[in-house]
């Protein structure tokens, strides 16, 4: 059903932000977000493109919700919704820096 499947998709997008915690740890700090979104992509057997449309979609639903705390989280002006990497990087910041 709809809502099953709707439950499944949640439960999903739960899992893919908690595996990329591992971003936070200092062994990986040169590791490039492509190789991330591999790593997670590999960890739950799925295509990389799924991650990264997974992402996009927090990162969207985050700029929709509070657009100012994206924005004062960064260095640069945002003037739409971050990309995929760009929210990465944002959340791997705030996690090194403890701030979240």
């Amino acid at each position: 059903t709809l809502l099953a499947s709707s439950a499944a998709s949640d439960v999903y997008k739960r899992q893919i932000l908690c595996s990329l915690s591992f971003l936070a740890q200092p062994a990986l700090a040169g590791e490039t977000i492509a190789a991330a979104v591999s790593e997670v992509a590999n960890q739950y057997n799925v295509n990389p493109l799924q991650v990264v449309r997974n992402i996009d979609g927090f990162a969207c639903a985050s700029w929709h919700k509070n657009a100012a705390l994206l924005r004062s989280l960064t260095y640069r002006p945002l003037t739409a919704a971050p990309t995929s990497a760009q929210f990465l990087r944002i959340l791997t910041r705030c996690i090194r820096r403890g701030t979240v």
